[in-house]
């Protein structure tokens, strides 16, 4: 994330290091370029499932665009809240 781009499968049959230490990448399939606003909404929303602000990560995913602006985000949070608990 440090330097914009994001690796979505991150693995040692996509990436490896170099002799010399550096970050190779051999599979660029699930990458993409990401702006300050999306990187930091992702830390945000990591640190938010963590603590389990379920109310937070509903407003975090209007902030990585998974959910449009505007959207009435009433009915979507009790939803989340229970997926959120059985996954963790």
């Amino acid at each position: 994330l440090d330097t914009g781009f994001f690796h979505a499968d991150p693995h040692p049959g996509n990436m490896i290091r170099t002799p010399d230490g550096r970050l190779a990448i051999l599979d660029f399939g699930l990458m993409a370029e990401i702006d300050n606003e999306i990187k930091y909404g992702m830390v945000e929303a990591i640190s938010h499932l963590i603590h389990r602000d379920y109310e937070a990560i509903v407003y975090d995913f209007v902030t990585l665009e998974f959910i449009p602006p505007g959207t009435n985000l009433s009915p979507i949070l009790p939803v989340l809240g229970k997926v959120f608990d059985q996954a963790l």
